[in-house]
């Protein structure tokens, strides 16, 4: 699939980085030592569960046995809580064009949107375009620090959630999918779920997801893609043990 949809449109503003291997080609690859840092905590979550930290625990026993460097990082490579602050005020930003773009090529109005869509909006709209600018250029400085990081560390691991997943709610909230308001389709700028039927909800009380894990790495190599076809087969990762990685890429 990554094969599939690497490169970019004809008409795309920004070209994306293209490996010169196939990415399946990669996949069975043995990837060498790898030196990679690990990191638990976080400035918004200092002291993360203890499901977490034995996630955390679990993948790098394993990664050892397989031979590679783990490093226990005294301090993150980056300042989440910056990030978390810049990042949501250009997505609010962002949500605040969508919607006035939405409306002005529809003639849809707010009740057309959910509420929470239309929040964001509210605070995009609140947002200078000065404001913008200086956090959309430290997103910027926090990738040139990973970049600096990855320098020295093939890869950085690190918990997905600080805390366990929460069983999945019941949900009662209407569809977005296909209903109109206005002559405009109904629109949400999160990722929630939708399409839900009126009156309808999820089973409450649903186990919560296994502990995954981040694996961030560096798009101009294949060694995440080798490392995690070293993981899964043998070891059984994504099966039995209750570790399921997720693969990030700068």
């Amino acid at each position: 699939m990554l094969d599939v949809l690497a490169g970019a449109e004809p008409s795309t503003p920004y070209l994306p980085y293209v490996p010169g291997t196939s990415f399946a080609d990669e996949v069975g690859k043995e990837p060498g030592r790898l030196r990679i840092g690990v990191y638990v905590p976080t400035t918004i979550n200092p002291t993360p569960s203890a499901a977490a930290r034995a996630a955390v625990a679990t993948a790098t026993k394993l990664l050892d046995s397989l031979g590679h460097e783990i490093v226990e990082l005294s301090s993150a490579p980056y300042d989440d809580e910056v990030l978390t602050r810049d990042f949501l005020t250009t997505w609010f930003a962002s949500v605040a064009g969508q919607v006035a773009s939405i409306k002005a090529s529809t003639g849809c109005a707010n009740a057309a949107f959910e509420q929470d869509t239309l929040v964001m909006a509210g605070l995009g709209r609140g947002t200078s375009a000065v404001d913008y600018i200086a956090a959309l250029e430290r997103r910027h400085d926090h990738v040139r620090r990973l970049a600096a990081f990855h320098q020295a560390y093939d890869l950085l691991l690190t918990p997905t959630l600080a805390t366990p997943a929460a069983p999945a709610a019941l949900d009662r909230r209407r569809p977005a999918a296909g209903r109109t308001t206005g002559g405009c389709p109904g629109w949400r700028a999160d990722p929630a779920p939708v399409g839900i039927p009126a009156g309808a909800g999820r089973p409450l009380g649903r186990p919560a997801t296994p502990a995954r894990l981040d694996l961030a790495g560096r798009s101009d190599t294949g060694t995440w893609r080798s490392l995690v076809a070293h993981l899964t087969g043998g070891q059984g990762v994504a099966g039995s043990n209750p570790v399921v990685p997720t693969v990030l890429w700068q």
